[in-house]
């Protein structure tokens, strides 16, 4: 809901000086970045414990889509069940390597990789020739029972190694972890399958601002994904040129 209120000008020549008024306001979609509004609605009557939280959806609460940052971490909120609240990254963290697609050739960071969130880390861009922040799941010498398995993969212990960093930084948090299809599709419907529908209205853009392995297994070798079309799907544990590690943290209400 957009709420606009209007002001006569208080100048000499206006009667209705300081008086209100109603106006039908337009909107033209085209100049609305990414068909997303995101007012910048700090949350001050919930007496935010954070570094700053954004109202996004102007409810007043905490709530589906609202952005909560600690320190130079932020996360989308995508459950709240009055007691545990649940996070996911704005972004990928800085970790894996790049893939030129051009010389279709990947490259391992270094010590500059900070395993941090970063808004360079999108992983797989539909214009980019650099794609950034992108890891194999997992590989012959680090894997769960099974190459699809979370626990044990390549992609939790950079997860688990975030997670100290977040308590470096004073986040008092109960898990740090991956999110699964089950949690995305609570969210949003990515039941979509033809190109030319719209998912505008019907899977959050924040979801999809970079593509990343998703917890949920489809085979002993196969790893959920999120695309960067908006929609869930599944690639091979080894796939080194698409997506990124995009965590969640669960935190208690009252940390917020």
């Amino acid at each position: 809901t957009l709420k606009i209120e209007y002001k006569y000008l208080d100048t000499p020549q206006n009667d209705y000086q300081g008086s209100t008024f109603r106006a039908t306001v337009g909107i033209d979609g085209n100049k609305i970045e990414n068909n997303v509004m995101t007012p910048d609605v700090v949350i001050s009557q919930l007496q935010c414990k954070a570094s700053q939280c954004l109202d996004n959806d102007g409810s007043g609460d905490i709530s589906i889509g609202d952005l909560i940052t600690y320190d130079t971490e932020s996360f989308y909120v995508y459950s709240n069940d009055g007691s545990t609240i649940k996070m996911l990254a704005e972004y990928n963290l800085y970790v894996g390597g790049e893939y030129n697609t051009t010389t279709k050739s990947y490259t391992a960071y270094g010590s500059e990789a900070t395993g941090l969130q970063d808004e360079n880390m999108l992983a797989y861009t539909t214009d980019g020739i650099i794609r950034k922040g992108v890891t194999v799941f997992s590989n012959d010498n680090v894997s769960g029972t099974n190459f699809s398995d979370y626990d044990g993969s390549i992609v939790q212990d950079y997860v688990q190694t975030y997670a100290i960093k977040l308590t470096e930084k004073g986040i008092n948090y109960q898990d740090v972890t991956l999110i699964s299809k089950e949690e995305l599709e609570k969210i949003g419907d990515f039941s979509i399958t033809q190109q030319s529908q719209s998912i505008i209205d019907l899977v959050p853009t924040w979801l999809y601002k970079t593509t990343y392995w998703v917890k949920t297994s489809y085979s002993n070798t196969h790893v959920g994904t999120v695309s960067a079309a908006g929609r869930t799907g599944y690639d091979l544990y080894s796939s080194t040129n698409a997506y990124g590690v995009r965590p969640v943290i669960y935190i208690s209400a009252d940390e917020i």
